[in-house]
């Protein structure tokens, strides 16, 4: 277990952090080898839940589509519909229990559900981003309130205190060129961070787009989605405390997104990362599946286009020790799986024999002999 693992790094992780932060000053850059560290270390999954749809709703996605899932201290999950205007509420037997909202303007309804969390307490906060807002509903499932939220804030984390820190991409005098956020209690946006350079160009979008998780409530992970690097900013200061990068033959820094609709083999990036109880980054970095110029008989050359790129992905999980400033383990799974949204859980569209839509729920593991 992750733990295990964690007592016997420990003390060598601390010496040697110690040391890249003598000779490194303040502002640490830390290469991560390309070797694991931890040879005996396996990432394990578990099938934890199969959610279905009943067949008559609708309620998930069809292919290509964009979902988002959180799940809560009883065991439900809550799962964005097929058109974001909704949220299923599935039993731990991956069961239809409830919808709730609809769609329109109004206390509890939806436009364009971008992300769902449940917070302390089984707080359900649900989030959009036409119109930017937030919906908060109670363990009950009753609307409470609303409050403003920031504008295409593509991922994010909750501080304690209910404030947000994510990544929004913008060409707008104030935000330009700064790609980390943290708002206000109201919403609004205090504190524009994560460059060093803050220039915006045409074409640098994906170069500043960020996976974030929080570190504590001083500090936020920032990892590229572009290349293997994560970095570590204060909250206080908006100033860059750490920066991890790492080598890999797999995984190349690029500039551009290819046009994958024609066929191209899309490039590595990081879906996500995600801070764990145990201090360890968990990295989800897709890449292109092995069989990818097999699997596209309609490419680009025979000019038609991938309509569902998501099936020609696969999913790597690695587990990086900040600490120490090592890579413990790394397991590739031929699917996407998406947002490690409590310790361990994330989640992977998939299709019954009759293409009915099903999001598997896998519990992650790393272990140790």
């Amino acid at each position: 277990m992750a733990n295990r693992v964690w007592r016997c790094w420990k003390m060598r992780s601390l010496l040697g952090l110690l040391a890249v932060a003598t000779s490194a000053g303040a502002q640490s850059k830390i290469e991560l080898p390309s070797r694991l560290s931890c040879s005996k270390c396996r990432i394990e999954r578990v099938l934890v839940a199969t959610l279905r749809d009943s067949g008559t709703t609708a309620l998930l996605g069809g292919k290509g589509k964009r979902t988002t899932v959180a799940t809560d201290s009883k065991g439900r999950f809550y799962v964005s519909d097929a058109d974001r205007t909704r949220i299923a509420v599935f039993g731990a037997n991956g069961l239809l229990i409830r919808t709730i909202g609809r769609e329109g303007d109004g206390p509890g309804e939806f436009r364009q559900i971008t992300r769902i969390t449940v917070t302390r307490g089984d707080t359900i906060r649900v989030y959009e981003s036409v119109p930017p807002r937030e919906s908060i509903f109670a363990p009950t499932h009753d609307f409470v309130r609303l409050r403003p939220a920031p504008r295409s804030m593509l991922s994010f984390a909750m501080l304690s205190d209910g404030r947000l820190v994510g990544n929004i991409v913008s060409g707008q005098p104030d935000l330009v060129g700064l790609p980390l956020h943290l708002t206000d209690s109201t919403g609004a946006i205090a504190l524009s961070f994560g460059s060093d350079d803050p220039v915006f160009r045409a074409g640098m979008q994906g170069l500043l787009n960020r996976s974030v998780t929080l570190d504590s409530d001083d500090a936020v992970y920032a990892a590229h989605s572009q290349a293997y690097k994560i970095e570590l900013w204060s909250l206080r200061s908006g100033k860059l405390l750490r920066e991890y990068s790492r080598s890999v033959s797999w995984f190349k820094p690029r500039t551009q997104m290819p046009d994958i609709e024609k066929g191209i083999e899309p490039p590595p990036h990081t879906e996500d990362v995600f801070r764990a109880a145990d201090g360890f980054l968990w990295m989800n970095i897709q890449r292109a599946d092995r069989t990818f110029w097999f699997a596209i008989v309609a490419g680009g050359l025979h000019g038609k286009t991938v309509n569902d790129v998501n099936k020609y992905l696969d999913s790597t999980f690695e587990v990086v020790d900040p600490i120490g400033g090592r890579v413990l383990a790394s397991r590739r799974f031929d699917e996407p799986s998406y947002s490690m949204f409590r310790d361990g859980l994330v989640f992977s569209p998939s299709f019954g024999s009759n293409d009915e839509p099903r999001i598997k729920i896998w519990r992650l593991y790393l272990r140790s002999p």
